[in-house]
């Protein structure tokens, strides 16, 4: 047995940063944030140099907003910005004191601080070190680069729901540690009587121990004032990035803590899957719902694996939503965002929720969670080194040998001096995996109506680039409406095709960049396939991060996100507002002037609390959105309109 097969024992998903979950939790969506977001942050103890400040701090919240309290003077100070570091503070009060200052802001205090403050109160708190080793490693791919993964890193259990929307949940295990020479370590409070009595004196809630210590590592009091003051080891956020990406659950964590939530990055690693699993999953989630899902298998890879496909629907007969992931076996994070999706469908279908009327009364989802099966052991191409995003007929002849998009790129004679990305086959629809598709469009007869081709992009900056503008701002309701616009700014050329592509920034491939342009992805004959045969197609890239053994909380979030948008376009579009407070949106109608929009408004429960059919003024939709809830609109005279558009 493998050291990854090893690590994968009876976890499904192993993160690279230590955390074991199951591909199936968690909803589709973050939940919303609880409370109004800060606008400021200060610090008291932080270096004016250190990492946490000027990279974290300042890209989240802005030079300007981020404030440092006087090591020494700080409990005198007044900090109105709602959110409080303590790191190394030189005047340190009791825990009762530091409650009491606290007032309804959210406070973030390093676990030695925690411990000086609790004794000050009479209460012998002991921080303990937890170590892990640097060796053995996993070696894992990321954009051409072998980069190390510590499993032996000292990690977290989440043992009770956080206080906050961080996306982890208990049960998960996440790991936070600083490296140093030859050790790796995380600093925590020794789970004794005292930390008990502590505990239960302040009201504190644990909810992250380390896994094999027990020591405490996250700890929050709430204050009398409303707010919240959270222990961890601030020493695995203020320090720099590794290549792996370890410190990014870390930060994670705390920009959560801080009020800067949903934060939606992050990242996991896997070991190699093991296909029959994923067979054993689908087989596992359409047992479950039998009334609404069913599998068939639509035919076999070249090395004899099922190709199965899920199909989700109220009622047969309806036009069919494609969803297809793992043309490219190396960019497979969005399968588990597509796959969060359709078990979220699957549960709206069960409880009735408001999403099954309004996304799958009209359309049924069909998915193809892995075109390329035979990839699945070593993330790489079919075995034979074909690229079947372009095996199809429609566009084959533009990716074969010689092209001048590709150059002398896909020779058939050896891998060593061709690309074994952009081989597209000896011939068009030579390949088993490429004929299964095309039949199963023939045998659909017209009834699909839209295809959605999941990719992933290959980048290998860390969470900072991963944020949805060049300023570092975690998404507002902005990036649903803007992804909503982009999808039917998209479909309006049936597919898309990046016409610049010199400069292949992070941005450059967000589905909603700084210039809030959505990119989802290259022309491929896939899509150019689905086209010929009526329907609607668009390749879509998941947006930052890394690529490979590599998935991240954002970029799945991104698929599933993308997907209900696709789905959504079909008769219109849904808005959704995470967070915590309400949120004015505007969408723009371009496709007729005269154009007519049924809204529909909910509240975070679901339930429905505005219809109203208009003529946009403008061609603009203008509505607040409840704290949680969404807004969905469905143009009513969509077809004839999108043709003629």
């Amino acid at each position: 047995m493998s050291q990854h097969t090893q690590l994968a024992a009876g976890s499904g998903i192993v993160p690279a940063d230590g955390q074991i979950a199951d591909p199936f939790s968690g909803s589709a969506c973050f939940a919303p944030a609880s409370g109004p977001r800060p606008r400021r942050v200060a610090t008291v103890g932080v270096g004016p140099s250190s990492y946490l400040r000027r990279a974290i701090l300042w890209r989240v919240f802005g030079p300007p907003d981020v404030q440092a309290l006087a090591p020494d003077a700080w409990m005198d100070q007044s900090a109105n910005d709602g959110a409080v570091i303590l790191q190394n503070p030189a005047a340190t009060p009791s825990w009762e004191g530091l409650l009491d200052w606290a007032g309804d802001r959210r406070i973030v205090v390093d676990v030695q601080a925690a411990a000086v403050m609790a004794a000050a109160a009479g209460f012998e708190l002991l921080p303990e070190l937890a170590a892990g080793e640097t060796q053995p490693c996993l070696q894992v791919m990321c954009h051409q680069r072998n980069r190390p993964v510590f499993p032996d890193a000292p990690a977290i259990d989440i043992v009770a729901d956080p206080p906050v929307s961080c996306g982890f949940a208990a049960g998960d295990r996440v790991h936070l540690f600083l490296p140093s020479e030859g050790m790796l370590g995380l600093r925590a409070l020794r789970n004794d009587e005292a930390l008990q009595r502590f505990a239960a004196r302040f009201n504190a809630t644990v909810w992250g121990r380390e896994h094999r210590t027990g020591g405490v590592a996250l700890l929050s009091c709430p204050t009398p004032g409303g707010g919240r003051v959270t222990v961890m080891d601030l020493q695995a956020v203020d320090r720099r990035p590794d290549e792996a990406g370890s410190e990014t659950p870390a930060i994670q964590i705390l920009l959560s803590l801080l009020g800067q939530s949903p934060v939606t990055f992050g990242r996991f690693v896997v070991p190699p899957a093991h296909y029959g699993e994923w067979l054993e999953a689908l087989d596992g989630l359409a047992g479950r719902h039998p009334r609404f899902a069913a599998l068939e298998t639509i035919g076999r890879s070249v090395e004899g694996h099922d190709l199965r496909m899920l199909k989700i629907a109220r009622r047969p007969g309806l036009p069919v939503v494609l969803f297809t992931n793992m043309m490219h076996p190396y960019e497979w994070a969005p399968m588990y965002g597509v796959l969060r999706y359709v078990r979220y469908l699957l549960e709206c279908l069960e409880t009735g929720a408001f999403e099954a009327d309004e996304l799958l009364d009209c359309h049924q989802v069909w998915w193809v969670p892995a075109i390329c099966p035979d990839g699945f052991a070593n993330r790489c191409q079919q075995p034979s080194a074909i690229n079947l995003i372009h095996n199809f007929p429609d566009g084959w002849a533009q990716a074969a040998p010689g092209h001048p998009r590709w150059g002398a790129y896909g020779a058939p004679n050896g891998l060593q001096t061709a690309s074994p990305i952009s081989w597209p086959g000896p011939a068009p629809g030579s390949q088993p995996e490429t004929r299964a598709l095309m039949g199963l469009l023939d045998r659909a007869d017209g009834r699909v109506a839209t295809v959605a081709d999941f990719h992933e992009n290959v980048g290998h900056l860390n969470f900072l680039h991963q944020a949805e503008n060049l300023e570092g701002y975690i998404a507002d309701v902005d990036y649903h409406a803007d992804l909503t616009d982009g999808i039917r700014r998209a479909f309006r050329g049936r597919f898309h095709e990046h016409r610049e592509a010199t400069e292949q920034t992070d941005a450059f491939f967000h589905a909603v960049s700084h210039e809030r342009t959505f990119a989802p992805g290259w022309e491929s004959s896939w899509q150019l396939h689905a086209v010929a045969r009526g329907a609607k197609a668009i390749l879509v890239e998941a947006a930052g991060g890394d690529c490979t053994h590599y998935r991240t909380v954002r970029r799945t979030e991104h698929a599933a996100q993308t997907a209900e948008q696709i789905l959504a376009a079909e008769l219109g579009g849904l808005v959704r507002n995470p967070w915590g407070e309400d949120r004015e949106v505007a969408w723009t109608s371009r496709r007729h002037p005269d154009n007519t929009v049924t809204v529909r408004l909910y509240d975070r429960a679901g339930n429905r609390i505005e219809t109203k059919t208009e003529t946009p003024v403008d061609g603009v939709v203008r509505r607040t959105i409840p704290a949680g809830g969404c807004l969905r609109f469905r143009i009513e005279n969509f077809r004839q309109q999108e043709t003629s558009a």
